[in-house]
């Protein structure tokens, strides 16, 4: 996730806490289960410029996990936003 995070959008962190697991199967009926783990992830000190990656992105925006509880989010990632928001008194809002 960090070397994701730095290719995708050009911004340098470290790996925090597992915050989150998921399993789910399938949605094509493949005998496979798909785990989806999230992580904090620490950015380095100062405020992050990011650069997207052109081939992977059009654009970014900057939200607060109650603000992205109102875009249409994957299931798990909603249900991260969600727990970290009612379990972590110190998450931001």
């Amino acid at each position: 996730m960090v070397r994701e995070c730095a290719e995708e959008a050009g911004i340098l962190t470290t790996v925090g806490p597992q915050v989150a697991h998921y399993t789910n199967a399938d949605t094509e009926g493949r005998p496979l289960v798909f785990h989806t783990l999230t992580f904090l992830l620490n950015p380095e000190p100062g405020v992050p410029e990011v650069a997207l990656s052109v081939e992977e992105h059009d654009d970014f925006k900057w939200v607060l996990p109650r603000e992205a509880l109102e875009l249409p989010l994957v299931w798990h990632v909603e249900r991260t936003f969600r727990s970290l928001l009612a379990d972590v008194p110190h998450f931001p809002d």
